[in-house]
């Protein structure tokens, strides 16, 4: 992924470490600002523009489908709570914000239950995906963030990419988590 992706995502989601949300970002819409995907459902085809994808959600809200959006696959019931529109969610950073926020909210909760930071953090992913600590296990999606952890970038490349952010980049902002430990590193190297 080239490091314009690592910029943007320190940029508009600084509490999340830019190679998690590229993986988050990976599994859930394949780097495609306008994915859309329906819950219990799927598309013939994925829009192509901005006004594909906003014709595709009034449809679908028509239908009373749910549904999620965007680069981070922000669904639609977060959409109000995160500041976001059905037309808003389609630019980058505003998903990427909103899904950062959306994962900080799920690590948060996530380190009630569990006892060390991998595992917070793994509960954290499944909470994003099916708001809920375990269910995320369950239908597999934990598993495939760890897998694109694992086999899309080298662990040597993806050190080489995020040491030039690295004041500004940690897993979770300080702010958002006083005292969490370094959430990401053995998930990542």
């Amino acid at each position: 992924m080239p490091l314009s992706f690592y910029a943007l995502a320190q940029t508009c989601s600084p509490g999340v470490h830019p190679a998690t949300l590229e993986r988050v970002v990976r599994v859930e819409s394949s780097f495609n600002p306008f994915a859309i995907g329906v819950v219990k459902g799927k598309l013939a085809r994925q829009p192509k523009s901005l006004e594909e994808a906003k014709a595709t959600v009034a449809m679908l809200e028509q239908a009373g489908y749910n549904y999620s959006l965007g680069l981070a696959q922000v669904n639609k019931h977060n959409l109000k709570s995160h500041g976001l529109t059905p037309d808003s969610v389609f630019d980058p950073c505003e998903n990427l914000r909103a899904g950062g926020e959306i994962l900080i909210d799920c690590y948060k909760t996530a380190g009630n239950i569990s006892t060390d930071a991998q595992g917070a953090l793994r509960d954290a992913l499944s909470c994003y995906y099916t708001g809920d600590h375990k269910r995320g296990y369950k239908l597999g999606y934990v598993a495939k963030i760890e897998r694109a952890l694992k086999s899309n970038i080298p662990s040597s490349e993806l050190r080489r990419r995020t040491h030039a952010l690295e004041p500004h980049a940690a897993p979770v902002s300080p702010g958002a988590m006083p005292n969490a430990p370094n959430a990401t590193s053995s998930l990542l190297f």
